[in-house]
């Protein structure tokens, strides 16, 4: 290659490696030894199915939420509140599938819904609570077509 970078592979990795989303996405999906600190916070008995899926996903938003407060509130140079949306979308597709997204996603989304929208006593006293809101649209079939 001339007049360039000679960038392979590892150099494009480690590039990639670098960008500010998929650090929050590599940190995000990594099962914390702390998790269980966030499980009071999360109440699950409204949800008649996938309680423990939907528990474990918002154990992981709460935790990233308490740990990283400061990237919200300083408005960083991404967005922090549209990754999480994205990347619950991501993990309920890794659990229903993707063929069976538009039949059950309703479904599982709902639980999440809930778990936010209707909070136990501990999650409303956090300083976190309300910082992100959940974006419905992404999650329309509609809104990828935009």
């Amino acid at each position: 290659m001339t007049g360039g970078s000679a960038d392979g592979p590892k150099e494009f990795a480690e590039n990639l490696n670098s960008l500010p989303s998929n650090i929050f996405y590599n940190n995000i999906k990594r099962n914390h030894s702390d998790l269980s600190d966030y499980s009071y916070k999360c109440d699950t008995t409204s949800a008649k199915y996938y309680k423990n899926e939907a528990k474990l996903i918002y154990e992981k938003i709460i935790r990233y939420l308490d740990k990283h407060t400061e990237l919200i509130d300083n408005k960083t140079e991404y967005d922090v509140c549209m990754l999480l949306n994205y990347w619950i979308y991501d993990v309920l597709t890794e659990i229903r599938g993707f063929q069976n997204i538009s039949k059950n996603f309703i479904l599982a989304f709902s639980h999440l819904q809930i778990i936010w929208c209707y909070p136990n006593a501990e999650l409303k006293k956090t300083t976190y609570y309300n910082k992100c809101n959940q974006n419905f649209d992404i999650f329309n079939p509609d809104y990828w077509n935009e």
